[in-house]
């Protein structure tokens, strides 16, 4: 049982795992084929604070690792459908 159940592991998703295991929540993070979202095409990353220049590829490795090693769980499976009905959510 998970207390937070991400859908999509591109920066956002890895994102709010970090925070979600940082407030000391069970995190999995679902994603359907690779982590990282679209940004992980993206060549040359010159916007991003305190990287001046990092490729999609680096960028989303650094997120992944560091979600990763504060505890939360990925797994790659693609979500179809979702039960939002009761207080337990589920994943049928």
């Amino acid at each position: 049982m998970y207390d937070v159940v991400i859908i999509g592991c591109g920066p956002s998703g890895m994102t709010a795992g970090i925070y979600a295991r940082r407030a000391n929540k069970k995190v999995l993070i679902l994603e359907a084929k690779t982590y990282g979202g679209q940004i992980i095409n993206t060549l040359d990353i010159e916007n991003y604070p305190c990287e001046e220049h990092i490729s999609g590829f680096d960028f989303s490795t650094k997120l992944y690792n560091q979600v990763i090693n504060l505890g939360a769980e990925v797994k790659l499976e693609e979500v179809v459908n979702v039960s939002l009905e009761n207080d337990i959510k589920l994943k049928p």
